[in-house]
């Protein structure tokens, strides 16, 4: 008998578990403070003076009102303006006497101002709310109860006060809500300034990715964002990392793309790059073994990579896809790599001084590149075969080598890729028709075949062309004054005028 019932409390605990596993807004306790707490907040009310005669002066006093304390938790963090919390307040035959539609300011006796909710609801950290008992409720007669509702319109907790009798024997609008909550889908989290999500790969030239998101100054819902910039970064810890998002070591390129972020509302995506393929490794001066076993591990960390963006996506509204990447040597051979697995995501790419390049494959033709390198780079040779295996899939590049540059950052680079990244904002319904070509029945056929692509029109009749290796720029209608195999579109004049810079 007594292993039945080790057996039967067993079960009622994995039950309540996995009942509380599904809820994401929870009441923890309902209090009804008669009179005002010798210390903590309450529900008080400026009230006239009376004079002798029993008349209103102008003077004020402050005085407790009789309330409902309400102690409140949410599963992750949530902004208090898309939550609901509502109080019913019944007779003994549950009719309905009156309602609060919503939170009473409180605040500490003498402690100023008085607030209503938290402009977040905190992750797991319990908060409490007041309800203002209603005229109708004070002078009733007889016996109340109340049923206190908290959540949103997926799904609301219910509680009744006093315990008496089930939530599911009051009638009120919003019960069909509290009856369907656990089966309401992954809610929008809002963000914090400075949000890490860390990704387990198994692989061990990259065990794990910190993922870094920074919305713009003041933004916490990330479905408002116009996009994604995205960084993959040089630096030795998670920790330096923080502290280059956060302003502090901003330097003179992320202190760029945190402004062209801020201005055009974009959430900054960031990771740290790590060294998957060796610096000048390239696919066509290693052996066919090697180069596939480099190119397996980074099919690895990328499928996981992308599946980390599938979580922030989610939990956050985050925008999916026509993200901005950007990278820098270690990181600008990391990045094109990516590019190239996971096109999908990304609208266009600005790679400077990467130390490596993987063989083009043609569904990187889905996005917008810009290769930026020196003349001294020691990859330089490499990238002038990268750009000419890449052309042949079809892919809409703009090139630049910078006069007398070795392997190191430059302004013309930065301005070069911010201009080009402003246009590509521009480019997404442009984006979005060539996927569309790709998807239709025949458009597996049309996308091997380089006669019908690159897109966009700016790359098929560019305005003007750069000659790569003698650095000059002519306009559009005299592109065959460049060899085919020198030229590149520039697809905008702005774009140009900052190519052509000596």
């Amino acid at each position: 008998m007594k292993a039945y019932l080790i057996l039967f409390a067993s079960l009622i605990g994995s039950a309540a578990s996995s009942l509380a596993a599904g809820e994401f807004f929870e009441i923890q306790k309902i209090d009804h403070l008669t009179k005002a707490p010798r210390k903590g907040p309450a529900v008080y009310r400026e009230i006239p003076v009376l004079d002798k005669e029993g008349k209103p002066t102008k003077e004020q006093q402050t005085v407790f009102v009789p309330c409902l304390a309400v102690r409140v938790a949410c599963e992750d963090q949530i902004k208090s303006s898309n939550t609901m919390a509502k109080v019913y307040f019944y007779d003994r035959d549950r009719k309905l006497i009156d309602k609060v539609d919503k939170p009473s300011p409180s605040g500490e006796l003498g402690a100023g101002h008085l607030h209503a909710t938290p402009v977040f609801f905190p992750k797991e950290k319990p908060e409490t709310i007041f309800f203002a008992l209603p005229d109708k409720v004070l002078t009733h007669k007889g016996e109340w109860s109340a049923v206190v509702i908290f959540g949103d319109k997926q799904g609301v907790q219910a509680e009744v006060f006093p315990r008496q009798g089930m939530v599911t024997s009051y009638d009120f609008p919003e019960k069909n809500l509290y009856e369907n909550r656990r089966q309401a889908g992954p809610r929008k989290v809002f963000m914090d300034p400075l949000v890490e999500h860390i990704v387990k790969t198994r692989v061990e030239e990259q065990p794990q990715i910190t993922l870094f998101l920074r919305p713009p100054i003041g933004m916490t819902d990330a479905s408002e964002a116009k996009g994604v910039l995205a960084m993959c970064l040089i630096a030795g810890s998670v920790d330096e990392i923080r502290r280059k998002l956060r302003g502090i070591e901003p330097g003179d390129e992320m202190g760029g793309l945190l402004k062209f972020a801020e201005k055009n509302k974009l959430v900054i995506l960031c990771w740290g790059s790590r060294r998957v393929r060796q610096p000048g490794s390239t696919w066509d001066e290693i052996d066919r073994k090697t180069n596939a076993q480099m190119e397996k591990t980074f099919d690895e960390i990328a499928e996981k990579w992308d599946r980390g963006i599938d979580d922030l996506v989610k939990k956050y509204g985050l925008p999916e896809d026509n993200f901005l990447l950007w990278g820098l040597s270690d990181a600008g051979q990391y990045v094109g790599r990516m590019v190239i697995r996971k096109p999908e995501r990304f609208l266009a790419v600005h790679s400077h001084v990467p130390n490596g390049f993987d063989a083009p494959r043609p569904e990187g033709n889905r996005v917008l590149w810009l290769l930026t390198t020196g003349e001294k780079d020691y990859c330089y040779e490499r990238s002038l075969r990268f750009l000419s295996a890449a052309r042949e899939l079809g892919y809409p590049i703009t090139y630049k080598a910078i006069i007398g540059l070795g392997h190191s950052g430059h302004p013309t680079a930065d301005a070069l890729g911010l201009k080009f990244f402003e246009w590509a904002l521009t480019m997404k319904e442009a984006r979005k028709t060539y996927d569309e070509t790709l998807n239709d029945p025949f458009g597996g056929l049309r996308s091997a075949q380089p006669s019908n692509i690159p897109w966009p029109e700016e790359y098929k009749n560019p305005p003007f062309v750069g000659d790569v290796v003698n650095q000059e720029m002519f306009p559009g209608d005299k592109a065959e004054m460049v060899p085919a195999g020198f030229r590149v579109a520039l697809p905008t004049k702005e774009i140009a005028e900052i190519w052509s810079r000596k």
